[in-house]
């Protein structure tokens, strides 16, 4: 495959106007290229020279709110969707704090009563950050985060419900 082939696959997604898609593409078939490169089984990454700005160009904040009938859709078919009731909790909580679903997976109690290796342990498994909710304060907090700086998030009413809910539900299914 020559270059030219390996540029042109963003680029038919650049023309329909998805130009997001197009970035997180060239990302892929970058790491792709990086893969097989420490293996030896290509000379170089023919891909190395092209960046962000020459296929999707450089990605655009959106500022978007969901509409009441996206929210009351969300209401309606989450029960119904056989989905286990911590994982209903989270998609309200991602909602709710505006936090990354992966802050979620990383997230302890704040009085836990494992120690502090096994929720490091834990954590790592998950590919996430540790992070405390402390309900008695009303506070979510990362203690590390990418900008090396601490992070809270100080929990609205509705968003204190769903981490009582989501507690009652993880105690319901400890093993």
């Amino acid at each position: 495959m020559k270059h030219a082939d390996l540029i042109s696959l963003p680029d038919v997604v650049t023309d329909e106007g998805k130009l997001r898609t197009a970035n997180v593409l060239l990302t892929a078939l970058k790491h792709m290229f990086r893969f097989v490169l420490m293996r030896d089984l290509v000379p170089r990454n023919p891909l190395d020279t092209v960046s962000r700005r020459d296929v999707g160009g450089t990605p655009v904040e959106r500022n978007r709110m969901l509409k009441e009938s996206e929210i009351r859709q969300i209401a309606k078919l989450l029960p119904g969707s056989g989905l286990p009731p911590r994982i209903n909790f989270g998609v309200w909580l991602t909602l709710a704090t505006g936090a990354r679903a992966g802050k979620l997976l990383g997230t302890a109690w704040a009085d836990s009563t494992a120690s502090a290796d096994e929720l490091l342990a834990a954590v790592e498994r998950s590919g996430s950050k540790l992070g405390f909710v402390d309900l008695d304060r009303g506070t979510w907090n990362w203690p590390e985060t990418r900008n090396q700086r601490d992070h809270t998030i100080h929990l609205g009413a509705f968003a204190a419900v769903l981490f009582r809910c989501l507690l009652r539900a993880a105690e319901s299914v400890r093993c």
